[in-house]
């Protein structure tokens, strides 16, 4: 009786570790599907970029400065910024545009190009040294997002017969009444240029970055930083799967060890990717709200 009664406890023994077992494999191959589920379900950290790129500032200037050629009186006085800005806004007033806002930023920067231009004896937009528009509005600490720029030299009269001068010419007209501007800086100057006392005169236009807030650079930076992150985890992920299809016993408790870890690495990985990917989305509509807001801003009218 003794006997029969230890032969049914191992018989009981020998079942329950058989099931024990098949359960236990079971468990590892559906944790290692469940691995090769979370790899499958998302493509990795190539995915994930900016599908909206940020187009750069828009600079608007002239093929050719209005030169005007003539006899040059030495007669201060003859123009004036306030006097520039009135008679611009009157020519932007009989379309129906806005009237452009005077900004000590953009009369600075109008200053520095008269003056270079001077010291220089050049009348281009881009000066010897190649700087144009844009690296004479940094200067002057004037954000934009678009910035244009009329220039003029000759014997003007006064404020109305210099900007009838630019009216007459297609290039300055159309800076002149382009839509987006919602600034303007001048700057007029009376010196001696080629060997003859002639009008310098600078119109500077713009357009605040306040106006089209560009993409937040904090994000963009943090989408950088995760994409770096990304690939780390990557490479660890596949040297981790390398050595579970290397793993010689896989009803073995350290391979069950490794298959957690990995699972577990994955689960990171992906976590990870989700959130980066919203944060991409988010990024890309800002990326498009802006670059839409530039566009309207750089329309002639």
């Amino acid at each position: 009786m003794f006997k029969k009664v230890v032969l049914f406890l191992v018989l009981i023994l020998v079942v329950g570790l058989a099931i024990m077992s098949f359960v236990f494999k079971k468990d590892l191959v559906s944790l290692f599907k469940t691995s090769n589920d979370f790899i499958a379900n998302d493509p990795g950290v190539g995915s994930i970029k900016r599908d909206v790129e940020v187009a750069k500032d828009r600079i608007f200037t002239t093929n050719d400065p209005l030169r005007v050629t003539g006899e040059v009186e030495n007669q201060p006085g003859k123009l004036s910024i306030k006097g520039v800005i009135r008679e611009t806004n009157a020519q932007r007033e009989l379309i129906n545009l806005n009237s452009l806002k005077e900004s000590s930023a953009l009369n600075k920067s109008a200053a520095l190009k008269v003056d270079d231009m001077f010291k220089k004896q050049y009348f281009e937009h881009l000066s010897p040294t190649g700087q144009g528009p844009s690296d004479l509005a940094k200067q002057a600490n004037y954000d934009f997002v678009i910035i244009g720029e009329n220039l003029a030299l000759g014997n003007f009269k006064d404020d109305k017969e210099l900007v009838d001068a630019w009216m007459a010419s297609p290039g300055h007209r159309e800076n002149i009444l382009r839509n987006g501007y919602e600034e303007i800086g001048v700057a007029v100057k009376q010196g001696m240029f080629e060997g003859q006392m002639t009008w310098l005169a600078v119109q500077e236009f713009g357009t605040p970055s306040s106006s089209c807030p560009k993409p937040d650079a904090m994000l963009a930076q943090l989408l950088d930083n995760n994409k770096l992150e990304l690939t780390k985890e990557e490479l660890v992920i596949n040297e981790k799967k390398a050595a579970l299809d290397a793993f010689p016993n896989k009803n073995s408790s350290e391979y069950a060890a490794l298959t957690t870890e990995y699972n577990s690495l994955v689960e990171r990985y992906n976590a990870l990717v989700g959130e980066t990917k919203l944060k991409v989305g988010e990024y890309n509509s800002q990326a498009q709200a802006y670059n839409d807001c530039l566009q309207k801003t750089s329309t002639s009218k």
